[in-house]
């Protein structure tokens, strides 16, 4: 006989039954113990492998029994990798051990992340499925990736998804509209963003006294208003002087009816109090910023400088 090169390890039992080290079974061709691999188990009489059955895993090569996937993963059959048990896909879920298949969420119900085992309700302000219908097809690029429906929550107008997922409502109902698909974010009004949509962005300004109004863009909209204003008040500053030394020469009521005047005036200074999102409905997108500013310059003055009117994050820039 040939020299021997190498012992192979002591095997005990009886021609009909094996005695390797559990997981292994000796393989005669080689006169050794050899692993089953991964997916397998060792049969009972320690001579096979076979491979796990279905819902089943052997994440180690030399195992005698294969364990079941646990909730939220499964193992459908006829899968030929059956060392790792699968994640349950978004929008699906797994609420057994040992299953072949992930289940769809109810319709009301979402699951946004893998390997679920169970679907919440579809929050408040928010849409799951059917995420783009009628006219919101058109608003999106071509090519874009929707997600699965019941695999993501996504925020309606005047809502704002948050970093953990949660659906809230805007402080700002205006500024918040909806999901942007293509860019993976919230989408704020024109000119507006930051958390929830409040904040303006470079380029836009917005009075200081009204933390609700919609931003403007910088421009002629920014110093104009005031300009306005100044020479408007200028004006009636003038006449109530030349009023005023009119009356006090010849005693005139001049005074006295310019006061009343003055009291009418005041009363419709609520008109300044109008935003834009209050006037769209009526006046339409058009024109309906001019006439809020024009509103604004011409019926709120307190006697001081009109520095309600001034953008300074649009004259000296983001200092």
């Amino acid at each position: 006989s040939s020299p021997a090169i190498s012992m192979s390890p002591v095997l005990e039992g009886s021609f009909s039954e094996g005695r390797c080290p559990n997981g292994t079974i000796f393989d005669i061709a080689n006169a050794s113990c050899m692993a089953c691999g991964l997916g397998n188990f060792r049969s009972a009489d320690g001579l096979e492998c076979f491979p796990c059955s279905a819902g089943s895993i052997a994440p180690e090569e030399d195992m005698d029994e294969c364990v079941e996937c646990q909730v939220g993963t499964y193992i459908p059959p006829g899968n030929q990798e059956r060392d790792v048990c699968l994640l349950a896909s978004p929008g699906k879920y797994v609420d057994r051990t040992g299953a072949l298949r992930d289940l769809d969420c109810p319709p009301g119900t979402v699951a946004e992340s893998a390997g679920s085992s169970s679907c919440s309700r579809c929050p408040s302000g928010a849409r799951c499925e059917d995420y783009l219908v009628g006219a919101e097809i058109a608003g999106v690029p071509r090519g874009t990736v929707l997600p699965k429906d019941r695999a993501f929550k996504m925020p309606l107008p005047g809502h704002f998804r948050n970093a953990a997922g949660g659906i809230i409502p805007c402080v700002l109902p205006h500024a918040c509209k909806g999901w942007d698909f293509a860019l993976q974010r919230n989408r704020c009004k024109d000119g507006m963003g930051g958390y929830m949509c409040q904040g303006c962005e470079s380029g836009y300004w917005r009075p200081h006294d009204k933390p609700q109004a919609s931003c403007s863009r910088c421009g002629w909209s920014s110093p104009g208003p005031f300009i306005m204003v100044m020479i408007w008040w200028s004006v009636i500053i003038w006449v109530i002087a030349w009023l005023s030394i009119d009356a006090a020469c010849w005693s005139n009521m001049h005074v006295v009816i310019f006061r009343l005047m003055l009291n009418y005036y005041a009363g419709a200074s609520v008109l300044s109090r109008l935003e834009e999102w209050e006037l769209e409905a009526k006046v339409g997108t058009g024109g309906v910023g001019w006439l809020v500013s024009s509103l604004n310059a011409l019926f709120r003055f307190d006697g001081g400088v009109a520095a309600h009117l001034l953008g300074l994050e649009c004259w000296f820039g983001d200092i």
